[in-house]
């Protein structure tokens, strides 16, 4: 049995979600690692998560499951920049003491 998902390293502090494994799509594994990186990101302080998706329709499922936990649309951020085959989107974390101040990008594909 494969794993998943599979994850590639985006360089520092940005993990690359690449895909959901067919065999377990549509059944609640990518609800769990999303709320799991939302989770860990608020426990570590982080004030913020932005994520890079594609904007075609296949990717509208993705979108939809961001939106349901509370990423909003946004202008490209770090070194992205406008391309009509990607959306952006980001979700503000409650601030939590000095390590607050950092900041995470998380791509998925």
């Amino acid at each position: 049995m494969h794993a998943p998902v599979e994850i590639r390293s985006g360089g520092l502090d940005t993990p690359e979600v690449v895909q959901l494994l067919g065999e377990h799509l549509r059944k609640g594994v990518a609800a769990r690692l999303l709320g799991h990186i939302v989770d860990e990101a608020g426990r570590r302080g982080y004030r913020r998560l932005s994520l890079e998706t594609g904007s075609l329709a296949a990717f509208a499922p993705a979108r939809k499951l961001y939106a349901e936990f509370g990423f909003e649309s946004c202008a490209p951020f770090a070194a992205y920049v406008v391309d009509p085959n990607s959306e952006y989107m980001t979700l503000a974390l409650p601030a939590r003491g000095a390590a607050g101040e950092r900041s995470r990008v998380l791509r998925a594909k």
